[in-house]
């Protein structure tokens, strides 16, 4: 007689894990804008869904998604070292530029586009 959680069978596991990956792309890492939005949309609905319990069993697809948002972020919005630390970011949203981040009326990271 078996005691204790169920024998784990990979096969089944890596057809669930197949579908989430072409669901939610969560087995590759964020190419471009349009995927880093959607990674964020799902963050969004994984969060509602799950209530925000980290104890729900959906939760870890929040940690991994958040780990691919976290790795786009710095690779293609990277913030510089040599920002003063200890004061608050205010991102300021402009209109087809992106965003430009500022630190208290200093800009800090690259210049923003136009």
């Amino acid at each position: 007689m078996h005691v204790g959680p169920p024998e784990m069978n990979v096969k089944d596991v890596a057809v669930h894990w197949v579908a989430l990956h072409e669901q939610l792309g969560l087995g590759a890492p964020i190419a471009d804008e349009t995927e880093y939005k959607r990674a964020l949309m799902v963050v969004d609905q994984l969060v509602e869904a799950t209530q925000e319990d980290d104890a729900h069993p959906l939760w870890v697809l929040v940690s991994v998604a958040g780990d691919r948002i976290r790795a786009y972020e710095g690779r293609v919005h990277p913030w510089l070292d040599t920002c003063t630390p200890g004061f608050a970011v205010v991102m300021l949203p402009l209109p087809d530029k992106g965003h430009c981040a500022a630190w208290w009326g200093q800009r800090c990271g690259p210049p923003c586009a136009g």
